[in-house]
């Protein structure tokens, strides 16, 4: 059997742009009520790890920390959160074998 690789080009015009680099996601869903039930609904069925509520008051106190200035800051300062948290890997683990 020989491998074989086929080129395929990419007819790039048929693509929009989409914006790489957000600046505000995480303000704008925690400023606006309708978001902020849409975001922990989400929270709940799709990014099921952790319980709705610890995930949300991180993303929350991370957002009201004026050091971080950007989307990017918010979401480190979760996921060190996270890591660093009291029984994090055994939470982990549990929350794995949950699913």
């Amino acid at each position: 059997m020989v491998n074989q690789i086929n080129e395929v080009e990419l007819i790039t015009n048929k693509f929009s742009v989409v914006e790489q680099r957000r600046t505000n996601s995480f303000h704008k869903v925690i400023s606006n009520e309708y978001l902020r039930g849409k975001f922990r609904k989400f929270l709940r069925t799709v990014f099921n790890v952790e319980p709705v509520h610890v995930i949300f008051n991180y993303v929350n106190r991370a957002v009201r920390n004026p050091n971080n200035k950007n989307d990017d800051d918010i979401y480190l300062e979760v996921q060190n959160g996270l890591k660093t948290r009291q029984f994090a890997l055994i939470r982990k683990i549990f929350a794995t074998l949950k699913q």
